[in-house]
């Protein structure tokens, strides 16, 4: 989880403030890991979104490598949006 952390706080944090405080929080199952087909909110937006996050540079395959992992290790709540 360190790793993901890492990743969270060096990425993410500059537009989801709210990780300065928590990391694990955009890892919300309520929010960023529900269905949306057959991938979560998260995984959508890290990969196939028109506006992938993050904005300006991509993710490095390691650091996504990493959050789909954590992504998969965690469970996901079935339902959607």
């Amino acid at each position: 989880m360190a790793r993901t952390e890492a990743v969270l706080q060096n990425r993410c944090s500059s537009c989801h403030t709210e990780l300065t405080s928590d990391p694990g929080r955009l890892l919300n199952p309520a929010q960023w890991l529900r269905l949306s087909g057959d991938l979560t909110v998260l995984e959508t937006r890290l990969t196939r979104h028109p506006r992938r996050m993050p904005p300006g540079e991509p993710l490095n395959a390691g650091e996504l490598d990493t959050l789909l992992q954590a992504i998969q290790e965690r469970p996901t709540p079935t339902g959607g949006g």
